[in-house]
């Protein structure tokens, strides 16, 4: 399954090449998570290459999650956590960013770039802040959520795929050129 992020979009949309029994399953969750769902039945065109260039034949069912920009850190971790479960099932999840066509190096940061893993950290931190708060906090006061908005989209797909990962730091990274064209691949990985 692939989470990409579309800015055009106004709400998610469940792509899948074939009616199965996991699309569905993706759909009763995301709908319990208050998200309204569009379906469609084609995948992008860029996880389409991808699938190519990753494995040896493509999958009897391709599922692509495409989520919308402007939802608030929660939302993102919240629907991250929510497909945590496909993980620990076998099913294969990848958050998949892409550079713009008319990206500059002074507007991207690589997956490899220290920024990410010190971001993480602060994240991790704060995770367990608001856990140790909640357990300290016997009244049940709440506590504070992210609200505002991303609209960043390489953030908002961060925050899913953190919370895929379980709310910790990735344990690997990873890269390689995919081809002649200096079309290449990096990321991170959370293992099971």
């Amino acid at each position: 399954m692939f989470i990409t992020l579309q800015p055009d979009l106004v709400s998610p949309v469940l792509a899948c090449t074939a009616a199965s029994e996991l699309s569905a399953r993706i759909q009763r969750i995301l709908s319990l998570q208050g998200q309204e769902i569009s379906l469609g039945d084609q995948l992008s065109s860029r996880v389409e290459v991808l699938q190519h260039y990753l494995l040896d034949r493509p999958p009897a069912t391709s599922i692509e999650l495409q989520l919308c920009t402007g939802l608030s850190a929660d939302n993102y971790r919240q629907l991250g956590h929510s497909l945590q479960d496909l993980r620990s099932e076998g099913v294969l999840l990848i958050c998949l960013d892409s550079t713009p066509a008319d990206w500059r190096d002074a507007d991207y940061r690589s997956p490899h770039d220290g920024y990410w893993r010190e971001l993480m950290d602060r994240w991790v931190d704060e995770h367990q802040w608001q856990r140790a708060i909640k357990l300290a906090d016997k009244g049940g006061s709440q506590v504070v959520a992210m609200q505002s908005s991303i609209s960043n989209a390489s953030l908002s797909l961060m925050h899913a795929a953190f919370a895929l990962g379980g709310l910790c730091q990735p344990q690997r990274l990873f890269g390689y050129r995919l081809d002649d064209r200096d079309r290449a691949l990096a990321g991170l990985g959370w293992m099971r």
